[in-house]
Protein backbone atom coordinates (compact mmCIF):
# COMPACT_ATOMS: atom_id res chain seq x y z
CA UNK A 1 0.00 0.00 0.00
CA UNK A 2 1.49 3.36 -1.02
CA UNK A 3 0.03 6.69 -0.17
CA UNK A 4 1.26 10.26 -0.70
CA UNK A 5 0.57 12.33 2.38
CA UNK A 6 -0.01 16.05 2.02
CA UNK A 7 1.49 17.74 5.07
CA UNK A 8 -0.50 20.65 6.60
CA UNK A 9 0.91 24.13 6.38
CA UNK A 10 2.03 26.22 9.36
CA UNK A 11 -1.28 28.10 9.62
CA UNK A 12 -3.31 24.87 9.66
CA UNK A 13 -1.12 23.39 12.39
CA UNK A 14 -1.40 26.52 14.56
CA UNK A 15 -5.16 26.60 14.14
CA UNK A 16 -5.50 22.90 15.08
CA UNK A 17 -3.28 23.42 18.12
CA UNK A 18 -5.33 26.40 19.29
CA UNK A 19 -8.59 24.47 18.86
CA UNK A 20 -7.16 21.49 20.77
CA UNK A 21 -6.02 23.74 23.65
CA UNK A 22 -9.44 25.42 23.87
CA UNK A 23 -11.36 22.14 23.93
CA UNK A 24 -8.98 20.48 26.40
CA UNK A 25 -9.18 23.53 28.74
CA UNK A 26 -12.97 23.35 28.64
CA UNK A 27 -12.98 19.62 29.30
CA UNK A 28 -10.62 20.03 32.26
CA UNK A 29 -13.10 22.38 33.91
CA UNK A 30 -15.70 19.58 33.87
CA UNK A 31 -13.60 16.98 35.72
CA UNK A 32 -10.59 14.69 35.35
CA UNK A 33 -12.33 11.64 33.87
CA UNK A 34 -14.13 13.68 31.24
CA UNK A 35 -10.90 15.51 30.50
CA UNK A 36 -8.99 12.29 29.91
CA UNK A 37 -11.76 10.85 27.69
CA UNK A 38 -12.19 13.96 25.55
CA UNK A 39 -8.48 14.74 25.27
CA UNK A 40 -7.60 11.17 24.21
CA UNK A 41 -10.30 11.16 21.54
CA UNK A 42 -9.28 14.63 20.39
CA UNK A 43 -5.62 13.72 20.12
CA UNK A 44 -6.51 10.67 18.02
CA UNK A 45 -8.78 12.72 15.76
CA UNK A 46 -5.98 15.26 15.17
CA UNK A 47 -3.32 12.59 14.59
CA UNK A 48 -2.52 12.53 10.86
CA UNK A 49 -2.52 9.33 8.85
CA UNK A 50 1.05 8.02 8.90
CA UNK A 51 1.56 4.72 7.10
CA UNK A 52 5.28 4.38 7.83
CA UNK A 53 7.79 5.38 10.46
CA UNK A 54 11.55 4.92 10.84
CA UNK A 55 13.75 4.54 13.91
CA UNK A 56 17.06 2.78 14.55
CA UNK A 57 17.36 2.28 10.80
CA UNK A 58 14.24 0.07 10.73
CA UNK A 59 11.30 1.17 8.55
CA UNK A 60 7.87 0.04 9.75
CA UNK A 61 5.09 0.39 7.18
CA UNK A 62 1.47 -0.64 6.67
CA UNK A 63 1.03 -2.81 3.58
CA UNK A 64 -2.67 -3.64 3.73
CA UNK A 65 -5.75 -3.65 5.97
CA UNK A 66 -8.45 -6.30 5.54
CA UNK A 67 -11.51 -7.24 7.57
CA UNK A 68 -12.46 -10.82 8.44
CA UNK A 69 -15.12 -11.99 10.88
CA UNK A 70 -15.29 -8.63 12.66
CA UNK A 71 -11.52 -8.32 13.13
CA UNK A 72 -9.06 -6.23 11.11
CA UNK A 73 -5.90 -7.90 9.83
CA UNK A 74 -3.12 -5.38 9.29
CA UNK A 75 -0.08 -6.51 7.30
CA UNK A 76 3.04 -4.69 8.44
CA UNK A 77 6.48 -4.80 6.80
CA UNK A 78 9.78 -4.17 8.59
CA UNK A 79 12.79 -3.24 6.45
CA UNK A 80 16.36 -2.70 7.64
CA UNK A 81 18.10 0.27 6.01
CA UNK A 82 21.38 -0.37 7.80
CA UNK A 83 22.04 -4.09 7.29
CA UNK A 84 20.46 -7.52 7.63
CA UNK A 85 19.30 -7.52 11.26
CA UNK A 86 15.89 -8.85 10.21
CA UNK A 87 17.14 -11.90 8.34
CA UNK A 88 16.58 -14.22 11.31
CA UNK A 89 13.05 -12.91 11.83
CA UNK A 90 11.44 -10.11 13.83
CA UNK A 91 8.45 -9.66 16.11
CA UNK A 92 6.74 -6.77 17.89
CA UNK A 93 7.86 -7.41 21.45
CA UNK A 94 6.32 -4.40 23.18
CA UNK A 95 3.17 -3.09 21.54
CA UNK A 96 0.68 -0.57 22.78
CA UNK A 97 -2.11 1.32 21.13
CA UNK A 98 -3.14 4.91 21.67
CA UNK A 99 -6.29 6.91 21.21
CA UNK A 100 -8.81 4.29 20.06
CA UNK A 101 -12.12 4.94 21.76
CA UNK A 102 -13.06 1.36 22.62
CA UNK A 103 -11.37 -1.65 24.15
CA UNK A 104 -9.72 -3.93 21.61
CA UNK A 105 -7.43 -6.94 21.73
CA UNK A 106 -4.22 -7.16 19.72
CA UNK A 107 -2.39 -10.25 18.51
CA UNK A 108 0.69 -10.41 16.30
CA UNK A 109 1.79 -13.22 13.99
CA UNK A 110 5.27 -13.01 12.40
CA UNK A 111 5.34 -14.20 8.79
CA UNK A 112 9.12 -14.47 8.51
CA UNK A 113 11.78 -12.86 6.35
CA UNK A 114 11.23 -12.44 2.60
CA UNK A 115 14.59 -12.48 0.83
CA UNK A 116 12.96 -11.14 -2.34
CA UNK A 117 11.74 -7.92 -0.74
CA UNK A 118 14.31 -7.77 2.06
CA UNK A 119 11.56 -7.29 4.61
CA UNK A 120 10.19 -9.17 7.60
CA UNK A 121 6.40 -9.16 7.56
CA UNK A 122 3.85 -9.49 10.34
CA UNK A 123 0.08 -9.66 10.69
CA UNK A 124 -1.45 -7.63 13.53
CA UNK A 125 -5.05 -8.63 14.30
CA UNK A 126 -7.21 -5.94 15.91
CA UNK A 127 -10.43 -7.27 17.39
CA UNK A 128 -13.10 -5.30 19.32
CA UNK A 129 -13.92 -6.56 22.80
CA UNK A 130 -17.59 -5.72 22.24
CA UNK A 131 -19.99 -6.39 19.39
CA UNK A 132 -19.62 -3.00 17.72
CA UNK A 133 -17.89 -2.54 14.39
CA UNK A 134 -14.46 -0.87 14.15
CA UNK A 135 -15.01 0.12 10.51
CA UNK A 136 -13.73 3.64 9.84
CA UNK A 137 -11.90 4.04 13.16
CA UNK A 138 -8.48 5.70 13.09
CA UNK A 139 -5.90 3.57 14.89
CA UNK A 140 -2.41 4.39 16.12
CA UNK A 141 -0.08 1.47 16.74
CA UNK A 142 2.96 2.34 18.84
CA UNK A 143 5.94 0.04 19.28
CA UNK A 144 8.96 0.62 21.53
CA UNK A 145 10.70 -2.76 21.26
CA UNK A 146 11.37 -5.18 18.42
CA UNK A 147 12.48 -8.75 19.11
CA UNK A 148 15.07 -9.88 16.57
CA UNK A 149 16.35 -13.35 15.81
CA UNK A 150 14.26 -15.50 18.12
CA UNK A 151 14.04 -19.22 17.41
CA UNK A 152 10.39 -20.29 17.15
CA UNK A 153 9.53 -23.95 17.70
CA UNK A 154 6.07 -25.48 17.37
CA UNK A 155 5.67 -29.07 18.54
CA UNK A 156 3.24 -31.73 19.75
CA UNK A 157 4.21 -33.58 22.94
CA UNK A 158 2.97 -37.10 23.66
CA UNK A 159 1.96 -37.65 27.30
CA UNK A 160 0.19 -40.69 28.78
CA UNK A 161 -2.65 -38.85 30.52
CA UNK A 162 -4.07 -42.04 32.04
CA UNK A 163 -0.98 -42.56 34.20
CA UNK A 164 -0.59 -39.06 35.61
CA UNK A 165 -0.20 -38.87 39.41
CA UNK A 166 -3.36 -37.56 41.07
CA UNK A 167 -1.22 -36.10 43.89
CA UNK A 168 2.16 -35.37 42.33
CA UNK A 169 5.28 -35.07 44.49
CA UNK A 170 5.98 -31.40 45.19
CA UNK A 171 8.85 -29.16 46.20
CA UNK A 172 8.59 -25.93 48.16
CA UNK A 173 10.60 -23.25 46.41
CA UNK A 174 11.02 -19.51 46.34
CA UNK A 175 8.78 -18.14 43.60
CA UNK A 176 10.35 -15.48 41.38
CA UNK A 177 7.16 -14.80 39.47
CA UNK A 178 3.52 -15.77 39.95
CA UNK A 179 0.69 -14.92 37.58
CA UNK A 180 -2.91 -15.97 37.23
CA UNK A 181 -6.13 -15.40 35.29
CA UNK A 182 -9.78 -16.44 35.48
CA UNK A 183 -9.98 -15.87 39.22
CA UNK A 184 -7.66 -18.72 40.27
CA UNK A 185 -4.53 -17.87 42.26
CA UNK A 186 -2.11 -20.61 43.39
CA UNK A 187 -1.50 -20.74 47.14
CA UNK A 188 1.71 -19.12 48.34
CA UNK A 189 3.33 -18.98 51.78
CA UNK A 190 4.19 -15.82 53.69
CA UNK A 191 7.90 -16.27 53.02
CA UNK A 192 7.34 -16.05 49.25
CA UNK A 193 7.57 -19.78 48.62
CA UNK A 194 5.00 -22.03 46.96
CA UNK A 195 4.57 -25.66 45.97
CA UNK A 196 5.78 -26.69 42.52
CA UNK A 197 5.96 -30.10 40.91
CA UNK A 198 9.02 -32.15 41.79
CA UNK A 199 10.93 -32.50 38.50
CA UNK A 200 11.67 -35.91 37.07
CA UNK A 201 8.40 -37.66 36.27
CA UNK A 202 8.92 -36.73 32.59
CA UNK A 203 11.86 -35.87 30.37
CA UNK A 204 10.48 -34.72 27.01
CA UNK A 205 12.47 -32.22 24.89
CA UNK A 206 10.08 -29.48 23.73
CA UNK A 207 12.34 -26.88 22.08
CA UNK A 208 16.02 -25.90 22.12
CA UNK A 209 16.85 -25.49 25.81
CA UNK A 210 13.28 -26.35 26.92
CA UNK A 211 12.19 -29.68 28.48
CA UNK A 212 8.87 -30.92 29.86
CA UNK A 213 10.05 -32.30 33.21
CA UNK A 214 6.83 -33.15 35.08
CA UNK A 215 3.06 -33.49 34.71
CA UNK A 216 0.39 -34.35 37.25
CA UNK A 217 -2.27 -33.04 39.58
CA UNK A 218 -1.39 -30.83 42.54
CA UNK A 219 -3.94 -28.99 44.69
CA UNK A 220 -6.69 -30.54 42.53
CA UNK A 221 -5.49 -28.96 39.31
CA UNK A 222 -3.37 -30.21 36.45
CA UNK A 223 0.17 -28.87 36.27
CA UNK A 224 2.70 -29.09 33.47
CA UNK A 225 6.28 -28.19 34.28
CA UNK A 226 8.90 -26.86 31.86
CA UNK A 227 12.61 -26.45 32.51
CA UNK A 228 14.48 -23.69 30.69
CA UNK A 229 18.26 -24.10 30.42
CA UNK A 230 20.04 -20.85 29.65
CA UNK A 231 16.77 -19.00 30.22
CA UNK A 232 16.42 -15.54 28.72
CA UNK A 233 13.92 -13.02 30.13
CA UNK A 234 12.63 -12.69 26.58
CA UNK A 235 11.73 -16.37 26.19
CA UNK A 236 8.04 -16.93 25.50
CA UNK A 237 6.14 -20.18 25.69
CA UNK A 238 2.62 -21.51 25.46
CA UNK A 239 1.32 -25.03 26.09
CA UNK A 240 -2.25 -25.73 24.95
CA UNK A 241 -4.42 -28.78 25.57
CA UNK A 242 -6.95 -29.47 22.82
CA UNK A 243 -9.79 -31.98 23.30
CA UNK A 244 -11.19 -34.08 20.42
CA UNK A 245 -14.24 -31.78 20.23
CA UNK A 246 -11.95 -28.78 19.70
CA UNK A 247 -12.16 -27.40 23.24
CA UNK A 248 -8.86 -25.68 24.08
CA UNK A 249 -7.52 -25.51 27.62
CA UNK A 250 -4.93 -22.83 28.32
CA UNK A 251 -3.03 -22.16 31.51
CA UNK A 252 -4.89 -20.22 34.18
CA UNK A 253 -1.82 -19.65 36.37
CA UNK A 254 2.00 -19.71 36.22
CA UNK A 255 4.71 -20.13 38.84
CA UNK A 256 8.39 -19.53 38.08
CA UNK A 257 11.36 -20.51 40.23
CA UNK A 258 15.08 -20.28 39.47
CA UNK A 259 17.01 -23.41 40.41
CA UNK A 260 20.46 -22.14 39.48
CA UNK A 261 22.02 -19.50 37.28
CA UNK A 262 20.32 -19.68 33.89
CA UNK A 263 17.97 -22.55 34.79
CA UNK A 264 14.29 -21.78 35.43
CA UNK A 265 11.34 -24.07 36.19
CA UNK A 266 7.83 -23.00 35.25
CA UNK A 267 4.66 -24.70 36.45
CA UNK A 268 1.60 -23.99 34.29
CA UNK A 269 -1.76 -24.68 35.97
CA UNK A 270 -4.83 -25.89 34.05
CA UNK A 271 -8.44 -26.10 35.20
CA UNK A 272 -9.24 -29.45 33.61
CA UNK A 273 -10.46 -32.71 35.12
CA UNK A 274 -8.75 -36.10 34.61
CA UNK A 275 -11.82 -37.24 32.63
CA UNK A 276 -11.72 -34.25 30.27
CA UNK A 277 -7.97 -34.71 29.84
CA UNK A 278 -8.41 -38.10 28.13
CA UNK A 279 -7.41 -37.97 24.43
CA UNK A 280 -6.32 -34.33 24.69
CA UNK A 281 -3.46 -33.25 22.42
CA UNK A 282 -0.67 -31.19 24.02
CA UNK A 283 0.83 -28.65 21.63
CA UNK A 284 3.49 -26.07 22.36
CA UNK A 285 4.84 -22.91 20.82
CA UNK A 286 8.19 -21.63 22.05
CA UNK A 287 10.17 -18.50 21.16
CA UNK A 288 13.66 -18.57 22.64
CA UNK A 289 16.86 -16.54 22.41
CA UNK A 290 16.98 -13.34 20.37
CA UNK A 291 17.79 -9.77 21.24
CA UNK A 292 15.75 -6.62 21.84
CA UNK A 293 16.02 -3.50 19.74
CA UNK A 294 14.79 -0.38 21.51
CA UNK A 295 13.10 2.32 19.45
CA UNK A 296 9.96 4.34 18.92
CA UNK A 297 7.72 3.55 15.96
CA UNK A 298 4.22 4.97 15.50
CA UNK A 299 1.96 4.31 12.55
CA UNK A 300 -1.59 5.61 12.15
CA UNK A 301 -4.14 4.18 9.73
CA UNK A 302 -7.86 3.76 9.23
CA UNK A 303 -9.59 0.45 9.73
CA UNK A 304 -11.24 0.35 6.32
CA UNK A 305 -11.90 -3.04 4.75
Amino acid sequence: MREHIRRPGRRTVLLAAALAALLIWGAAALGGDFFRSVSAALVQDLTPIRLSDTDQGIVMSVQSVTEKDGAFHVRIALRDELGDRLREGADLFDVYRSGIRRAVSLTCEPLGFDAGTGSSDLIVVIRPEDSRDLEGEKFTLSVTQLMLGQTVTETVLTVDWGNLPRDHAAMRRKVNQLGWTDGYKPAAFEDGTALLLQPGSLDLPAAPGVTLTAAGFLENRLRLQLRFDGHSPYDQEALTLTAPDGTAYRACAFLYTQAEEGTVYRDAVYDVTPEALTDCVLSGRFATGGQLLQGDWQITFRLDS
